[in-house]
């Protein structure tokens, strides 16, 4: 007679977590959709202007990330809310383990494909490969292409951000004068950076870049050259600020003449 009663005590227990995870899930999508709103309306402010301060310009790099993190979570937990057998706790492990596998199959399609490979990619963890990818499900090689520019676009990110750093350190020991070389940054970098990854940039005149990329600096530092040209964008950073041409600016790797 008892084992019915066990039965059905287990039951109404696992129903009854059930719905305590789905109430979690439901209060956390209605969190991640006011994050990704707020997040989304400081990045449309913040993209009416073509160029922002060093300080601004990083935020706004931070920002994209936490509303692409923001947009999977958002998606993915609203599909998953449906499946009220899932659990709350199986749910996020079944959507990290989703974009962790992506994440390995992009790395596996970058062994096949190494002219796609920099030596900024050593400075991204595993969390900032899966940020790169969303919403691509890499069904294809052309999708496998454009995540692999927004994970080079993220390592050469942290590259700039430690040139800019030496570069104020520099022109406030130089009276403001912007570097000729490269090297001449290297004693004010807190730690060493390969000369690998320093040649892959240059420092041109602002003013011989497309608009978008026109500052109020007169120079700046920006790659020398994309290693995907339809999808990878150009990044600069001048002693003040920093500018970003993406693939919607078809001539951004061209120089004005």
């Amino acid at each position: 007679m008892l084992t019915p009663v066990l039965v059905q005590h287990r039951a109404q227990t696992k129903r009854a977590e059930q719905d305590s995870a789905l109430r979690r899930q439901a209060r956390r999508l209605a969190e991640l959709q006011q994050e990704n709103k707020r997040l989304a309306n400081l990045i449309g402010e913040s993209n009416s202007s073509r160029s922002l301060p060093n300080g601004q310009f990083n935020e706004l790099l931070r920002l994209r990330g936490q509303v692409g993190r923001s947009n999977r979570d958002v998606q993915e937990l609203t599909q998953l809310q449906a499946a009220s057998s899932t659990t709350g706790s199986n749910v996020l492990a079944t959507t990290e383990q989703v974009w962790s596998e992506r994440a390995s199959q992009l790395k596996q399609w970058l062994e096949v494909n190494p002219a796609g490979k920099i030596p900024e990619l050593r400075f991204l963890t595993d969390q900032n490969w899966i940020e790169s990818i969303y919403p691509l499900t890499l069904s294809s090689d052309e999708e496998c292409r454009r995540a692999m520019s927004t994970v080079r676009a993220n390592a050469e990110l942290r590259v700039l951000d430690i040139l800019a750093g030496a570069l104020r350190k520099y022109g406030k020991a130089n009276n403001g004068q912007f570097p000729s070389a490269l090297s001449q940054l290297s004693p004010y970098f807190g730690s060493p950076v390969d000369d690998a990854i320093l040649e892959r940039y240059e420092i041109v005149r602002a003013d011989s870049l497309v608009s978008e990329l026109q500052q109020a600096d007169d120079w700046v530092i920006t790659q020398k050259a994309p290693v995907d040209e339809t999808w990878d964008g150009r990044l600069t950073i001048g002693m003040t600020y920093g500018g970003m041409a993406d693939s919607r600016v078809t001539n951004r790797w061209g120089q004005i003449r």
